[in-house]
């Protein structure tokens, strides 16, 4: 554990003692999760508070993170999906600065209509995000290929100059893929697939899936019944040792383009490696 600060003690109904404070889990030298709360037992020797009997100091094997998002479909620890099908964005997404007047939920999927920003820009950009909260885990959604003029996508964004993109663009000639990694404001094409018109025209959609261990990535294209790898990089682009912050990492859809069709996501999950 890592930047521990801000505790708090608290006396359970039991009589227990607990200390909350914040904290952050780093893998290979970087965090991409943000400062997390967690839960830590207490012990009173000589009127003194320990955290952690038998430590003296919080750390993961004696903590629990407070992982649990209001109104989240599931528990986090056994993962989560979306449909879509409520009559409004369930409340463990998060849109970027302002209410989410662009995300359309209900019968069909999620429509998102395209506001004129990208996810780098100083304006809303049209993108729901869901906080990362494991530092082993795969997220993806599954989306309607999007009409000519229309990108639609999966993206894990740390802030607007750092973040890591799935993109699905159509044409005649079929459907590209493209993996993009965001540096300081700078984008680079990690890798890209293309898919032929047949998997394009799939009525089940395309599902872009980012699969991440640690500090490695694997950003995943599956249509038709087949997957494609389109590229695997180290996400030190979304740590706080790298971008700054302690604000971690969110993971979500989006849609650039042209504003008069808006993008299809069919579902969205979330998947810690160990549930």
């Amino acid at each position: 554990m890592q930047n521990v600060g801000h505790a708090d003690l608290v006396d359970g109904p039991d009589g227990s003692w607990w200390a909350l404070a914040l904290g952050v889990r780093p893998r290979a030298g970087g965090h991409l999760l943000g400062r997390e709360t967690f839960l830590a037992p207490v012990a009173w020797e000589d009127d003194w508070p320990v955290v952690n009997p038998g430590a003296g100091m919080l750390s993961a094997a004696g903590s629990t993170p407070f992982d649990s998002p209001p109104g989240a479909a599931m528990p986090t620890s056994a993962g989560l999906h979306d449909d879509f099908s409520a009559a409004a964005p369930a409340g463990h997404w998060l849109s970027l600065r302002g209410q989410a007047s662009f995300a359309k939920t209900g019968p069909g999927g999620l429509r998102l209509t395209p506001t004129g920003h990208d996810l780098g820009s100083a304006g809303q950009a049209a993108f729901l995000g869901y906080r990362w909260r494991h530092p082993d885990a795969s997220a993806g959604i599954r989306v309607v290929p999007p009409a000519p003029g229309l990108t639609a996508g999966l993206a894990l964004r740390q802030s607007g100059a750092f973040q890591l993109r799935l993109e699905l663009r159509t044409g005649t000639s079929g459907a590209l893929v493209t993996a993009i990694e965001r540096d300081g404001g700078v984008d680079r094409v990690l890798g890209s697939v293309r898919l032929n018109p047949a998997e394009a025209a799939d009525p089940a959609g395309v599902r872009l899936e980012a699969r991440l261990s640690g500090r490695e990535v694997a950003l995943v294209a599956t249509a038709g019944g087949t997957s494609y790898p389109v590229a695997e990089t180290d996400a030190g682009v979304l740590t706080t040792e790298w971008a700054g912050g302690f604000v971690g990492t969110l993971v979500g859809p989006f849609a650039t383009g042209d504003a008069a069709r808006p993008a299809v996501v069919t579902a969205f999950d979330y998947r810690p490696a160990t549930a």
